[in-house]
């Protein structure tokens, strides 16, 4: 049997979600979120005080971990620069055009461009 280490920082956690990714209908030529381990320093600690922002506000813990914190971590692994230089407007809307290229369910979807919003509306306060 193959046994994995399971995650244990949210970086790690954020990583596994990319490698489960469904993106096999995403065309050729879409941009894909890189890895953590691409992103500038200071976009993993944002990520984290993200994910200490959502905890606050009573979300469900599953809920966080399963839409929030991927939708936040597809706009910072899309846009591998600074979280200071990230234009709210146009690269959480590279993070948009990569879920509506993975072809889900509308409903789906229409969750996920809830997350980007709510992701916007944290990141403009910092």
């Amino acid at each position: 049997m193959n046994w994995r280490k399971p995650p244990t920082t949210l970086a790690e956690r954020y990583d596994l979600t990319l490698k489960w990714a469904h993106d096999k209908r995403v065309a050729h030529g879409i941009p894909q979120p890189q890895p953590t381990h691409c992103w500038p320093a200071e976009n993993v600690r944002l990520f984290e005080c993200y994910h200490e922002w959502l905890c606050g506000g009573g979300l469900s813990p599953y809920v966080i971990q399963r839409l929030y914190l991927p939708m936040a971590g597809h706009v910072l692994g899309l846009n591998l620069k600074p979280h200071a230089q990230i234009n709210l407007e146009q690269d959480v809307a590279r993070a948009w055009e990569y879920v509506c290229a993975k072809q889900l369910s509308a409903e789906w979807t229409d969750m996920c461009g809830n997350a980007l919003d709510k992701f916007r509306r944290f990141a403009f306060r910092t």
